[in-house]
């Protein structure tokens, strides 16, 4: 199963001080996501925009923060369990999207863009790892895309 990442959740999972519940949250669901290891069908799927949000210069300057992304994500990546995704097919659509005003509501280009890749990818996506729940309720529910961690007890032993 693949699930796309917002940058806000993979923020949340390396820092715990910051949101401490989004934190617990976005821990649980990792941990049992990834209760497997190695073996674990499940697989994270981030835009490079992603990871340029989320490792922004406090992030990187928190030497726990840091230590605790660059071995978990490190084994992820590892282990086949990451996939960076290109996002040059979606930059100029994106932007002209934004520029043009072609949007129901104020969105950011990274968010313009993940939605662009899920609905291009539907069949492959099992679900959307936000805490941005306002930014992608409505089209997840358009494009029959679950929004995560929302039923994160569907995993609960």
């Amino acid at each position: 199963m693949n699930y796309c990442v917002d940058s806000g959740f993979l923020y949340a999972l390396y820092s715990p001080r910051n949101e401490p519940d989004r934190f617990k949250l976005a821990r649980n669901y990792i941990d049992k996501l990834f209760a497997n290891g190695e073996s674990s069908k499940h697989r994270l799927l981030l835009l490079w925009p992603i990871l340029y949000e989320t490792l922004n210069s406090r992030f990187v300057r928190d030497k726990k923060v840091m230590l605790r992304f660059q071995n978990e994500f490190g084994h992820f990546k590892r282990n086949n369990q990451v996939d960076l995704i290109d996002d040059l097919p979606f930059r100029e659509a994106g932007l002209s999207l934004l520029l043009n005003n072609k949007l129901n509501q104020p969105f950011s280009l990274v968010d313009i863009m993940i939605q662009m890749y899920v609905s291009q990818n539907k069949a492959g996506i099992s679900g959307i790892l936000t805490f941005d729940h306002r930014d992608f309720a409505e089209f997840c529910r358009k494009n029959d895309v679950e929004m995560l961690p929302y039923r994160i007890k569907r995993f609960s032993s």
